[in-house]
């Protein structure tokens, strides 16, 4: 099969052509957004603003915040952002009857935790009240004197094992307050983990904290990140 020069010519003049088009559409169509916050799109189509917004994402925030004011939307990698800066417009937010916070976070918690649509929403109510009720303004107090005493305890032990040796504050930070946190959290009888399978946990979501990020934005069949605490405290509770 012969491709001529003309044909050559007129494919990638269409291309040239059509490229501007395509973007000149997309930001009509972007400009017809009424009763929404302002938009910051980029010129680059599914990019959008995600290089700028990757490199330093606070900065970034920071920057269009006061570009645009308290509330906006960014679009980067195919999604849509929207932020909210002053606290006031979260009460706002989360009261709306048209928010649904479970709709929000269900794709990343699939994605992350490789939790199905369909147990997610059968369990978030039943999960959600429970961790709820553990922060009830009555249950407070006796919770912070809990942690309250385990961080003191932990941050003594670390004292008295690394002496004047460097350790990593952020490493610091997890090995006094990880362990009293899981243990409030889940209950300590429940666990029944020794030092070495707490320990073994905290690495594991040292490795999902840090992965996060990058976890959620990746397609399932790529995702290889553990899924944090879950079958260290499976086999503790069993």
């Amino acid at each position: 099969l012969l491709i001529t020069m003309e044909v050559i010519l007129f494919a990638v003049f269409c291309i040239v052509l059509g490229i501007p088009v395509i973007i000149i559409i997309l930001r009509q169509r972007e400009g017809r957004r009424k009763n929404l916050p302002p938009l910051k799109s980029g010129w680059i189509p599914w990019i959008g603003v995600a290089f700028d917004f990757g490199k330093k994402p606070l900065l970034y925030i920071n920057t269009t915040r006061k570009e645009l004011g308290d509330i906006f939307t960014i679009k980067a990698a195919g999604k849509l952002m929207t932020f909210f800066c002053n606290h006031d417009d979260y009460q706002i937010f989360f009261h709306s009857q048209h928010a649904s916070f479970g709709a929000a976070v269900q794709p990343f918690t699939q994605a992350v935790a490789n939790v199905s649509k369909s147990s997610f929403f059968d369990h978030h109510t039943t999960v959600h009240d429970t961790v709820k009720s553990r922060l009830t303004p009555s249950y407070m107090s006796t919770l912070c004197q809990n942690l309250s005493r385990a961080f003191h305890s932990n941050i003594l032990d670390c004292v008295d094992k690394f002496g004047e040796t460097k350790m990593d504050l952020m490493q610091f930070v997890r090995s006094s307050m990880f362990p009293p946190v899981v243990e409030e959290l889940f209950g300590k009888d429940n666990l029944l983990l020794t030092k070495d399978e707490m320990l073994n946990a905290q690495n594991k979501f040292a490795k999902y904290d840090a992965d996060f990020e990058y976890g959620v934005e990746l397609p399932a069949i790529f995702l290889s990140i553990c899924t944090c605490i879950t079958c260290c405290f499976t086999e503790g509770v069993e």
